[in-house]
């Protein structure tokens, strides 16, 4: 294979790499650590979260800043009220679920 097509297909490989990276659910904890990956879903104070790295874990949601999510995610709200949404981030202990004319901060 000529010098050429190894550097195309080297430039292509990366191109995907960082396209895959840039779509991706991502918590941010309180500490200031980051996990990437992808949110199954938050029920009862508890974030199910499925990770190239960590694999599935269930993080408690009183250690997360904030999260946001790059598809709709299935949210259970205190008042009973089940959420089929994105998700976005919002500040320290909030994040914001979007609707179809508005996103509401929500508490975390």
């Amino acid at each position: 294979m000529s010098i050429m097509r190894w550097q195309i297909l080297g430039l292509s490989l990366c191109f995907v790499l960082c396209v895959q990276s840039t779509y991706a659910d991502e918590i941010i904890f309180k500490n200031g650590d980051r996990l990437t990956g992808k949110i199954e879903q938050l029920v009862e104070g508890k974030l199910v979260f499925k990770s190239d790295v960590a694999g599935t874990v269930t993080v408690d949601i009183s250690n997360i800043q904030t999260l946001s999510s790059d598809a709709e995610i299935k949210i259970h709200l205190k008042d009973g009220t089940v959420l089929n949404q994105k998700v976005t981030k919002a500040g320290p202990d909030r994040f914001a679920v979007e609707g179809t004319d508005t996103v509401k901060a929500q508490g975390i």
